[in-house]
């Protein structure tokens, strides 16, 4: 199937510029990497997705790489498609972007002829104490004082906090007056998970089916 474009019709026809709004707290632009210069701030293109993705914060079988970087959010994402399902992959290094995702969570406000419709992540079932600040200012890893032991370590301990922190996934539908919560288990067909790498960046993958 060839990606979905906003002039084709079905669930996706009337879709917003890029299909989605992706929303961030505004941060601060923190300089850029010389490959985050040859990206477009908005991804423009639709994009296929991999044969074979896995929902499982990792962006090994991402071969399509990333298509824009967010310089507001010192965010790279990917946003693509299949038959069945919508992705977005996201990926940030810096400490305040990973902050606000993490603890404020990221929405995907979707629409289309019939309906409307947000879905967010991760969503918590009241208010959510900073529980990563004691990660310091920079969560980032990626140094020469840093031995692959050491990060190794840093690394499963930081994703065995998100596994037990980060619970529901979030969908609100137009008009609704309440948010309705899902276990990250049972979304009704949306699946989202998150990781930290080794270099200490914060991945985010979601799937939405199409239908």
């Amino acid at each position: 199937m060839k990606p979905i474009t906003a002039l084709q019709s079905g669930i996706l026809r009337r879709l917003i510029p890029c299909f989605i709004i992706i929303t961030f707290l505004f941060i601060a632009a923190k300089a850029q990497s010389s490959k985050s210069k040859k990206l477009p701030r908005i991804q423009l293109k639709s994009i296929k997705a991999p044969e074979k993705v896995i929902i499982d914060g990792k962006i090994e079988d991402w071969s399509v790489g990333f298509s824009a970087f967010n310089s507001n959010t010192n965010t790279f994402y990917t946003i693509a498609n299949d038959a069945s399902n919508l992705y977005l992959i996201i990926k940030s290094g810096n400490y305040e972007a990973m902050q606000k995702m993490i603890l404020g969570g990221v929405s995907l406000m979707i629409k289309h002829e019939k309906s409307e419709f947000k879905v967010f992540y991760p969503a918590y079932n009241k208010s959510n104490p900073n529980w990563i600040s004691n990660w310091g200012s920079s969560v980032s890893i990626n140094s020469p004082l840093f031995s692959n032991k050491i990060a190794d370590s840093i690394m499963k301990e930081r994703n065995q906090t998100l596994a037990k922190r980060i619970k529901m996934i979030g969908v609100k539908e137009f008009g609704a007056e309440t948010d309705t919560l899902h276990s990250v288990y049972n979304a009704k067909g949306i699946v989202a998970r998150s990781r930290f790498d080794l270099e200490g960046n914060y991945i985010a993958e979601w799937s939405i089916p199409l239908s």
